[in-house]
C-alpha cells in the first residue's frame, strides 16, 4: 500500500512523520507532494526514503490520498488532481477544517461520486 500527502505544511508534516515512525507503511511507500520544494527537502531531510515531488504525482499513484492544505486551496487542488484520481481511485483523505463531504464532492465530476471520502478535522496539538 502507498500513501500520498499533498500539502506539507505544519499538520502534513505530522502526518508523515507518524507514518514514518510507525509499522504501518514502509518508508518508502510514503508519497508526497507540495509546491515549496524547501518543504519536501526539510521532510526528506529526516526521511531519505520518502517520495517526494512539487507535482501532485502522489494522487496517481497512491492507494490512500490525504489532502493535508488550507480549507480555501481544497477545491482548487481537488480539481486540479481529479483526472488522476479518476484512473487511481484512490481512498481520498481531507485534512482541512470547516470543508464538507458536499464541497469536497462539488469539486470532483460525477465519475467520482463513489470515491470513498473520509474527513479529519485537524489538530494542531499534533504538529
Amino acid at each position: 500500500m502507498k500513501i500520498g500527502v499533498i500539502g506539507v505544511g505544519n499538520i502534513g508534516k505530522a502526518i508523515i512523520s507518524g507514518l514514518a515512525k510507525s509499522a504501518f507503511v514502509p518508508e518508502s511507500h510514503i508519497l508526497i507532494s507540495d509546491i515549496e520544494k524547501s518543504n519536501l527537502e526539510m521532510v526528506k531531510s529526516s526521511f531519505p526514503k520518502i517520495q517526494s515531488s512539487t507535482e501532485n504525482k502522489a494522487a496517481a499513484q497512491a492507494n490512500i490520498v490525504i489532502l493535508a492544505v488550507k480549507p480555501w486551496l481544497v477545491g482548487g487542488i481537488l480539481a486540479e488532481i481529479a483526472p488522476l484520481l479518476e484512473v487511481s481511485r484512490p481512498t481520498l483523505v481531507v485534512v482541512a477544517a470547516g470543508v464538507s463531504f458536499e464541497q469536497i464532492y462539488s469539486k470532483l465530476p460525477d465519475s467520482l461520486s463513489t470515491l470513498p471520502c473520509y474527513r479529519f478535522i485537524p489538530n494542531t496539538a499534533i504538529a
